[in-house]
């Protein structure tokens, strides 16, 4: 197993706050049950005692018949420990126990159970969680291996084996057990079948979608369109021109549901000088870059659109708030802020002209804050000017330290 350092970090110094519930969220295969074997391994590794440990899979036998509540707490129940000792409690696939909150939140309340939990669909993931929770939780955002650990992955799996290429993850992607299918198509079904598996199980049956061919048609556009702005309105204008007739807030239901279901983040737009936020048309990122070419096999791969995803994506697995920017005249891909730390960030594909140059650092020269500033590309020749640090996309930013606040 490749371990997930740049998660751990984060979830490793709430082991032991038994008040707070842990949740572990996001798309479906990014690889949570495997992290939260590594949080038991390190459990134990410290000394903890693995029968004080209590570890559930509800995905997998044979546990896969506890679909309720009270189900889930007889299971509990039977396998606690005698004695005072903290328990740890991790429960994978939480939701297949429906109706599973108080039951969490009443073992939180023993105050000597440290617990941890996943889940894969809309309604875990979908905020509700608050609202059923009466108690206190911190949510963790998983994602498929980002391509530094893609690299470290693939040779773990093959010491011998060359660098993955950046094309490679360009078209293939991150999800963990893609990497165990060498053939291209191979590959594309196994990736295929996981949002399939979100599509009819995660979302479809639960938010009771009448027109399935029509949400499908929706899943389709935002893969298809990632790095783009758009709104329900304008996606059911599109729509209209492929003569299929819908209302705005069906599409905006239908994007809601894709958001919740970790297909997509929507990245919120940002006005630089009047310091708010502004509602409607936001830029909307696919989680993994597999998902966009499911939809179009054999096409030429979109560059432009491709970089400034995956650096959307890296920028959030570091824990990064990110927005994008809007001026008066122009605007920034990034606005990336951690507490009152904030840098504005550009990203091209290349830069092969002087207009270009001028298009993608012009915009951060109207901005007059003195935040750092940088431009990703993926041109060798450093391009650095007028304050601005240009970062090649490969060795500066995903495997280099190149970017931090």
């Amino acid at each position: 197993m490749l371990i997930r350092e740049k998660y751990l970090s984060k979830i490793r110094p709430f082991y032991d706050d038994f008040g707070m519930i842990k949740v572990l969220e996001g798309i479906r295969r990014c690889g949570k049950s495997v992290i939260l074997e590594q949080i038991r391994d390190e459990l134990i590794s410290k000394g903890i005692s693995a029968s004080h440990i209590i570890f559930l899979n509800l995905d997998k036998r044979p546990y896969r018949g506890v679909k309720s509540a009270a189900k889930l707490d007889k299971l509990i129940s039977k396998k606690w420990p005698k004695g005072e000792q903290p328990v740890y409690l991790f429960v994978d696939e939480v939701q297949n126990a429906k109706g599973f909150e108080p039951i969490i939140e009443s073992y939180r309340l023993e105050g000597n159970c440290s617990i941890f939990i996943t889940g894969s669909n809309s309604y875990l993931l979908s905020g509700k969680l608050a609202s059923k929770l009466t108690g206190r939780y911190v949510e963790f955002n998983i994602m498929p291996f980002s391509y530094q650990e893609a690299v470290a992955y693939q040779k773990l799996k093959n010491p011998r084996a060359e660098a993955l290429p950046i094309d490679d993850y360009f078209r293939y992607g991150g999800f963990p057990k893609r990497f165990d299918y060498p053939r291209e198509e191979d590959s594309d079904l196994y990736t295929r079948s996981v949002l399939d598996e979100i599509i009819k199980k995660d979302l479809k049956k639960r938010a009771k979608i009448r027109d399935k061919a029509l949400f499908e048609r929706v899943v389709r556009y935002v893969c298809l369109n990632t790095a783009a702005t758009f709104s329900s309105k304008s996606i059911a204008k599109y729509l209209k021109t492929e003569h299929i007739k819908t209302k705005a807030n069906t599409i905006a239901r239908y994007l809601r549901l894709i958001q919740e279901g970790k297909i997509v983040s929507l990245c919120h737009r940002y006005d630089i000088r009047g310091k708010e936020a502004l509602q409607f048309y936001e830029k909307s990122y696919i989680t993994d870059p597999a998902l966009k070419n499911l939809f179009s096999p054999g096409a030429r791969t979109d560059y432009s659109s491709m970089v400034e995803t995956i650096v959307y994506n890296e920028l959030l697995a570091r824990g990064y708030n990110v927005q994008a920017g809007v001026l008066p005249n122009a605007e920034i891909d990034f606005v990336v802020s951690k507490g009152l730390k904030v840098a504005y960030i550009q990203v091209a594909y290349l830069i092969p002209e002087r207009k270009t140059e001028e298009r993608e650092f012009s915009p951060l020269l109207e901005a007059k804050e003195a935040f750092p500033k940088y431009v990703i590309s993926m041109d060798q020749v450093d391009l650095s000017q007028n304050g601005i640090r240009h970062l090649q996309l490969v060795r500066d930013f995903l495997l280099g330290n190149g970017f931090s606040l």
